[in-house]
């Protein structure tokens, strides 16, 4: 039965690395167009006015 349970375990654990780097790798695709944009805005924001 021991065989079992740790058979279970590592596949439970494999599929919910799994999914954590799917999804990480879709925010993180998600985000980087949006990384350029915000950094221009805050450098436009700490710039001196003319």
């Amino acid at each position: 039965m021991g065989s079992w349970s740790l058979a279970i375990a590592a596949s439970i654990f494999l599929v919910l690395l799994g999914l954590v780097t799917h999804w990480s790798l879709i925010v993180l695709g998600a985000l980087l167009p949006v990384w350029p944009v915000l950094g221009e805005l805050i450098r436009r924001r700490r710039a001196p006015p003319h």
